[in-house]
C-alpha cells in the first residue's frame, strides 16, 4: 500500500488521511514521499507541514498498533525528484554514500519508519 502526504490536499471525499487507512489490508505501506536536499544529500521530509507539524509520519506509523506485522517504509525520491541530478551526485561519491546511510537509518528511527524505498525515477 502506499500513502500519499498529498492527498490530504485533496477535497472533499478524495481528501485522505492516515487514520482513513485500513491497516489490516496491508502488510506493508510506502509513506510518498521523502526528499534529497540537494546540498547535504541527506533526506528531508518533503512537506514539514503534513509530515511534521501534523504528525502524518507519526500517523502512518502508529497504524502498527492496530496490525503489529505491518512494516511502514519511507519512500524517497518520486516522479517530482525526477529531473534533479541529486541521486547521481549521490550514487557517485562513495564518502557522500556513506554519510547518506548513517543519515538515513538516524532519520528512519526519529520517525519510526521500518525501512527505506528509492523510488529513482529516470537515472541518468
Amino acid at each position: 500500500c502506499y500513502f500519499t502526504n498529498w492527498a490530504f490536499y485533496r477535497v472533499e471525499e478524495g481528501k485522505f488521511l492516515p487514520e482513513n487507512v485500513d491497516p489490516s489490508l496491508c502488510t506493508h505501506i510506502n509513506y510518498a514521499f521523502a526528499f534529497l536536499d540537494s546540498t547535504s544529500l541527506k533526506i528531508v521530509a518533503s512537506d514539514p507541514w503534513a509530515d511534521l507539524d501534523n504528525q502524518f509520519y507519526k500517523k502512518v506509523n502508529d497504524l502498527k498498533l492496530l496490525n503489529p506485522n505491518l512494516k511502514v517504509l519511507l519512500s524517497l525520491g518520486g516522479w517530482t525528484e525526477s529531473g534533479s541530478d541529486k541521486y547521481s551526485r549521490l550514487c557517485a561519491s562513495a564518502s557522500a554514500r556513506k554519510a547518506f546511510v548513517t543519515d538515513s537509518v538516524a532519520f528512519l528511527k526519529r520517525y519510526g519508519f521500518d525501512g527505506l524505498d528509492i523510488d529513482w525515477e529516470y537515472p541518468r
